[in-house]
């Protein structure tokens, strides 16, 4: 599993971060977690507010500090 967070410097950024791989470890998911400030990568997901939360190539959330519980549901689709 592939895992990027956007735009991970702001409070929320860090929080996604954070909580993201508390709900790795929860689940005992392998995963390769990274970061990335890089304007044009991001820009390349098509989103414009940070963070955002990228599991597999794809879009899960934009915008948005989610909890534990809440990556844990999308970790799981």
């Amino acid at each position: 599993m592939e895992i990027k967070i956007l735009g991970c410097e702001s409070t929320k950024g860090e929080s996604l971060a954070l909580n993201t791989e508390k709900a790795l470890l929860a689940l005992g998911i392998q995963a390769n977690l990274s970061t990335t400030e890089d304007y044009l990568e991001i820009l390349q997901y098509g989103v414009m507010t940070t963070p955002c939360l990228i599991i597999d190539g794809h879009v899960r959330s934009v915008g948005q500090s989610l909890d534990v519980n809440d990556i844990k549901k999308l970790l799981m689709l």
